[in-house]
């Protein structure tokens, strides 16, 4: 290939600046067009890449070249200039979104089955050829000759390229972004198509202005996609500063609001506990008032009533019943206040009989209680914690059970489960009404007659199992009830000895 001066040839020049300027547009297209919501710049690459391989085959119009150099390069051309329009179709219906429709997937197949009929040597392309010089550019074109049917290919890919710019004429108007500058750059390379086939005809001798069309419409397009791409970004930075700032509210916003709902929490459980303490003790200080009251009109008549001694006595056992819960009140708020207990090894068994007897006081031979729990289980934890628990459970239980039964049974079980202790205390009362079983472990709540219960035996229980790391719940249905306790097992020797570290 000889190539006359190609430093001083300005078509030459312009061609390949139009092919690099292709092959960067084509790179800055694939590239956004993989980041999702930019997929519609994918079909641009095409565009933006037969433009490139056009520009590199129109250079060889413009220089002095073997005349087989130069028919294979006008042949590429045209076969590029076929995908090209192609391209231009597929991009306008992924840009502007469009469903294309049967005729318009007919003409894109046509398009690049007329790709290759152009590299056929003497279809479209003849072995003539005539030249003509533009004076003052210093160049002088090759011009080919154009057969019959490759006319009529060029024609029919000059109209085609209308379809595009009609998608784009429409999308101006409905105000799509960006339309007009599309519709600018198709018109650039439609007029520069029919500018240059008129000069190929002969029909008067101009520049060739297609390689100068594909660069300036290059250079547009490229200019529109980085700019979407900057706005995108700057967009995406404002929306993401928004985004950090609402969810700084929104989480400021969200621990007010919690810590509004624990301090409702607070104030209703306060109030709860002020209404049952008001509750269980205005009985038993009504009776003392009543009692004091009654011995006063007495005393100031100078004639002890007959019955003092009672009404003492029932005094007395009113001032009982407050003290009992003031304690468990006073039991109560450690549990919940106080650190974790600090737990010892102990045996199981003998936490479980020494209980077992205390709580036969309360119920003596009417239930039968039996005991199955191997000498051999410890678990960590406060033995005086564990015995005060079980007496509650077990009482409990034998309170569940009807006065007048006399096949009420009791059975407390312990065994080791998975490394916990398992403790169950099973009683085959009457079991527990759905009510019951979704306020047991609420403060001062009891289903027991006026006298023999506070309602806080549950609630102090479960937390005093809580606090030496195990759990307490319970399961009920009717005619059985079991109260399961677990705790940590222990593998320590006995050191029951030591003295329990106990809040004062």
């Amino acid at each position: 290939m000889q190539i006359c001066v190609p430093l001083v040839n300005i078509a030459f020049a312009l061609s390949l600046i139009g092919s690099v300027m292709g092959v960067v547009v084509s790179t800055l297209s694939f590239r956004f067009g993989a980041a999702r919501g930019w997929e519609r710049y994918r079909l641009l690459a095409l565009v933006a890449l037969t433009a490139s391989l056009f520009g590199i085959t129109d250079a060889f119009s413009s220089i002095d070249v073997a005349p087989p150099t130069l028919l294979a390069a006008i042949r590429c051309q045209g076969a590029v200039g076929a995908l090209h329009v192609a391209g231009w179709v597929l991009y306008t219906q992924s840009y502007l979104r469009l469903q294309p429709s049967r005729w318009e997937r007919l003409l894109v197949l046509s398009l690049v089955a007329l790709a290759p009929a152009w590299l056929v040597p003497g279809w479209m392309i003849g072995t003539k050829e005539t030249r003509f010089t533009i004076e003052w550019l210093h160049v002088t074109y090759a011009n080919p000759e154009t057969t019959i049917l490759g006319g009529a290919a060029f024609s029919f890919e000059t109209v085609a390229m209308l379809v595009p710019l009609m998608h784009y004429a429409r999308a101006k108007r409905a105000g799509v972004r960006d339309a007009g500058v599309h519709l600018s750059a198709g018109l650039a390379i439609w007029l520069a198509s029919i500018h240059d086939t008129l000069v190929t005809l002969d029909l008067f001798h101009d520049p060739l202005l297609l390689s100068l069309a594909f660069l300036i419409t290059l250079s547009i397009l490229g200019f529109a996609v980085t700019r979407s791409f900057v706005e995108n970004a700057r967009a995406l930075e404002v929306m993401s500063a928004t985004l950090e700032r609402l969810v700084e509210e929104r989480t400021h916003a969200l621990v007010t609001t919690k810590q509004n709902l624990l301090l409702a929490e607070k104030m209703a459980a306060l109030g709860h506990l002020a209404a049952g303490v008001a509750h269980e003790i205005n009985n038993p200080a009504a009776a003392i008032t009543a009692n004091l009251t009654y011995l006063r009109e007495g005393m100031t008549r100078k004639s002890p009533p007959a019955d003092a001694l009672e009404c003492v006595d029932e005094s007395l056992e009113s001032v009982g019943r407050i003290a009992k819960i003031v304690r468990q009140l006073l039991e109560a708020g450690r549990t919940a206040a106080s650190a974790p207990r600090i737990v010892h090894n102990m045996s199981v068994s003998r936490a479980v009989r020494q209980a077992v007897s205390e709580a036969k006081l309360h119920f003596g031979s009417r239930i039968t209680a039996s005991v199955d729990v191997g000498d051999d289980l410890r678990a960590k934890g406060d033995v005086d914690a564990l015995v005060q628990v079980l007496v509650n459970v077990i009482v409990n239980g034998a309170q569940a059970i009807e006065p007048e039964r006399t096949d009420g049974r009791l059975s407390i079980r312990a065994r080791e489960i998975e490394g916990r202790i398992s403790i169950e205390v099973t009683d085959n009362g009457a079991g527990m009404s759905e009510e019951t079983k979704r306020r047991m472990f609420e403060p001062f709540f009891t289903t027991k007659p006026f006298g023999l219960g506070t309602g806080l035996g549950l609630p102090v229980s479960l937390g005093l199992v809580r606090s030496m790391g195990g759990d307490l719940r319970v399961e009920s249905r009717a005619g059985m009830t079991t109260v399961h306790i677990e705790l940590e097992r222990s593998t320590l020797l006995d050191v029951e000895s030591a003295p329990a570290l106990r809040a004062s």
